[in-house]
């Protein structure tokens, strides 16, 4: 009913549903959430977006409260994930849209938080990216490690998120194991608790950014080092891959 009651807002009619859909519904209430996209691309990606929405305000009103009960004015941020962002299979089952998200959920919090696990460039794209979308929020990357086990890598990419003027980032570190395949890639200590390379190099890189807070702080990036880019379409996303 919820569904049907957002329609009706937007559309107004369902002369003008039809044209827009391409089907001959001839009343509201005829209409059900389409299965998949192959059964009607317009409804499956409207009944995405009114569920992007209603996620969204489900959590402002959690926000809401939160910010009642935040007498001492502690700053309240978000964590996400990339893969509701950049990645099709993850996308297709969680329909939350971001952009959506920020401007309804987090409008009045200061943060944007997500996790993102890509290097170099691919990093400083998405900074960007999620830059764009938080509008005058400020960004932290709540969690991030990248899938090598370089630590030269590890080092341009933090100092990568620093130049794009993240107001934190927090480093997901793994101990070395041998039940999951991606521990030998994101480890910062061996099997024995040694350490790694890589956690050396985040550790300088800490080190510096730490030395350079009161600079770093209220700085703001002003150019691009060099003109990288990232295609970005949420319903090419959503789409993509479906069965």
């Amino acid at each position: 009913a919820a569904f049907i009651d957002w329609l009706k807002v937007k559309y107004g009619s369902i002369t003008q549903l039809n044209e827009r859909w391409g089907q001959y519904y001839t009343d509201f209430n005829a209409i059900e959430p389409p299965a998949s996209a192959q059964d009607n691309t317009p409804g499956w990606l409207e009944f995405r977006n009114f569920c992007a929405q209603s996620y969204a305000n489900n959590i402002r009103k959690t926000v809401d409260k939160v910010q009642q009960a935040n007498l001492k004015n502690i700053h309240c941020g978000t964590q996400g994930s990339n893969l509701q962002l950049l990645a099709p299979k993850f996308l297709k089952r969680r329909p939350k849209n971001w952009e959506t998200f920020i401007n309804i959920a987090l409008e009045n919090v200061d943060y944007v938080g997500w996790d993102a696990y890509c290097a170099d460039d691919f990093m400083g794209c998405e900074v960007d990216l999620m830059d764009a979308l938080a509008g005058q929020r400020k960004l932290v990357n709540r969690e991030t490690n990248v899938h090598s086990t370089d630590w030269r890598i590890m080092a341009r990419t933090y100092w990568t998120q620093v130049a794009k003027g993240l107001q934190g980032i927090f480093n997901f570190q793994f101990q070395e194991g041998s039940n999951h395949d991606s521990y030998p890639k994101w480890a910062f200590l061996s099997h024995d608790f040694t350490p790694k390379d890589k956690l050396g190099a985040v550790s300088d890189c800490v080190f510096e950014v730490h030395r350079l807070e009161n600079i770093l702080t209220d700085a703001k990036a002003v150019d691009v080092v060099k003109p990288v880019a990232i295609f970005y379409n949420e319903v090419d996303m959503a789409l993509d891959g479906q069965p």
